[in-house]
């Protein structure tokens, strides 16, 4: 009982570190975003989302940076994105929360 306690007190905390770090524009004049959540990726992979110029999340997916390189897995197609493509998210951000207008971010801050 102990154990489970301790698991249910600890999860919320986990999950409050999730937070995007890089994003960069992709081919379909929305954004992908890299996080540094698991979000169900193999060891040593992160999850990753791509939006359409719409804002709406068209793809996800797992990422890793073999630099200069970040490496995307998603349905089982291989992408390659040069990793200087991509723009931190700023520190008082947790998260890209929406693309406005022409593509201008709207960042959520913590």
């Amino acid at each position: 009982m102990k154990k489970w306690l301790m698991l249910a007190l600890l999860l919320p905390v986990a999950g409050a570190n999730a937070k995007d770090l890089y994003y960069g524009p992709n081919q379909d004049g929305g954004m992908i975003v890299l996080t540094n959540e698991n979000n169900g990726c193999y060891h040593g992979s992160q999850y990753y989302y791509a939006t359409n110029q719409n804002g709406q999340i068209g793809l996800m997916g797992c990422w890793t940076l073999q630099e200069p390189w970040v490496i995307g897995q998603a349905n089982g197609v291989s992408s390659k994105w040069a990793f200087t493509a991509f723009q931190k998210v700023p520190e008082s951000s947790s998260a890209v929360k929406a693309i406005g207008p022409r593509n201008s971010l709207i960042f959520q801050q913590e």
